[in-house]
């Protein structure tokens, strides 16, 4: 069942990442830190990954800064610390487990700075940042708690053990925070530059592993992830950025509001106005939309598009491979089994955002054409009553 199963859900090569190093640029377990572990962390195996896509468990979270534009300032730093710690209304913890209040780490923040000789200006955007930004989530429902310990955890196993300084903030709305939202997370604020000089240098697969990971750990916390890309479990169109969803959920809550102030309204004006001023690639993006639904035709794949559903079609000939072989395992075995071709019988169609937005957009005029044939044959009492009155008077009319 190996080469089935590797080929629909590849195994975490943990020791891969372990013993990758740049000269002075430390990966997640760098060769120098590497020795000081007693054990190679594990990720999921395949079938734990496939049994969390067959029940739809949720997936492990992580998400990170980008470096290029991330923090290289002292206020950018302090603003950081400040931004996860709600100015101090949560506190936040530090590697060594540490519960401080703002005025206390924003001092050792203030070390840091000191030992990187971080600028308080930018003066040069090519600076490697002298912070990361890492956040790790459970679903909503998840205990707050477990989920810090969970986090607390990684946070040790991935930075302390290398040597990097770090900040913690677990976020959950309660009482006292009804604001925040309904999944706990956890906030980290990571030193970029550890105890020998070595530079954190987070890759695409150092991430995986991070998601990995952190689902192995959480589960020994009683909380089930799973960690798998978007393209195995079937998902093709981008994910919103953070900033998009927190834009959504802002616009949201003005519509919501019944009154307005000036301010508000002029602040709702420029954002229209801003949203004329598109950048080139969307306008060419809403005229193509605009020419589709103009002449009916269909907006052709983009490149991108055509790599995804050639990905599409290798993860189905796996997943029917993988099947395949755990129909001839255990009961358990084939209830996966069925669970999977269940849903991978169902995936929606790989498509752009574009080609989503004219298909709904083509079922809409749809249905407002049929709806209209069929009112247009459907008359009123009103109506009724005034046609019979006409007939009527005109009957009347017609005798004398």
């Amino acid at each position: 069942m190996a080469g089935a199963a590797e080929s629909f859900l590849p195994p975490l090569k943990a020791e891969e990442i372990f013993k990758r190093t740049r000269g002075k640029v430390a990966n997640v377990g760098g060769c120098s830190y590497a020795s000081k572990l007693t054990y190679l962390p594990k990720g999921l195996s395949v079938k734990e990954k496939a049994a969390g896509i067959a029940y739809n468990r949720a997936e492990s979270m992580v998400k990170l800064d980008k470096a290029s534009s991330g923090i290289k300032t002292k206020a950018h730093m302090r603003a950081a610390l400040e931004y996860i710690a709600r100015h101090g209304k949560f506190d936040v913890e530090n590697e060594q487990g540490e519960v401080l209040d703002l005025d206390k780490a924003v001092a050792h923040l203030d070390d840091w700075c000191a030992d990187m000789q971080v600028p308080d200006i930018t003066v040069n955007n090519k600076r490697p940042a002298d912070a990361r930004k890492i956040i790790v989530s459970c679903p909503p429902g998840a205990d707050p708690q477990k989920v810090k310990a969970a986090a607390r955890q990684l946070g040790k196993e991935i930075f302390q053990e290398q040597g990097f300084e770090y900040f913690m903030v677990l976020h959950c709305r309660d009482e006292l925070h009804p604001k925040e939202p309904l999944h706990p997370h956890v906030h980290f604020l990571v030193r970029a530059v550890n105890d020998v000089g070595r530079r954190l240098n987070l890759r695409k697969a150092d991430l995986r592993y991070m998601r990995e990971r952190f689902a192995v750990i959480a589960k020994d916390y009683g909380i089930e992830l799973n960690a798998t890309s978007r393209a195995v479990r079937g998902q093709t169109l981008k994910a919103k950025t953070q900033a998009r969803i927190h834009q959504e959920e802002r616009d949201l809550r003005e519509k919501k509001e019944a009154k307005q102030s000036q301010a508000q309204k002029w602040a709702i004006h420029r954002k229209k106005q801003a949203g004329k001023n598109q950048h080139p690639y969307q306008k060419q993006r809403q005229e193509e939309l605009e020419n589709a639904l103009t002449t009916g035709k269909e907006i052709g794949d983009h490149p991108v598009l055509r790599k995804a559903k050639a990905t599409r079609c290798r993860v189905l000939e796996n997943v029917a491979a993988y099947i395949n072989e755990l129909k001839k395992g255990t009961e358990e075995d084939k209830v996966i089994a069925e669970k999977l071709k269940e849903r991978y019988s169902n995936l929606s169609a790989v498509e752009s955002a574009q080609q989503l937005k004219l298909r709904i957009a083509k079922r809409k005029l749809m249905e407002k054409a049929t709806s209209q044939y069929k009112n247009a044959g459907k008359q009123s009492q009103a109506q009724k009553w005034a046609i019979h009155r006409k007939k009527q008077q005109s009957s009347q009319d017609f005798e004398h």
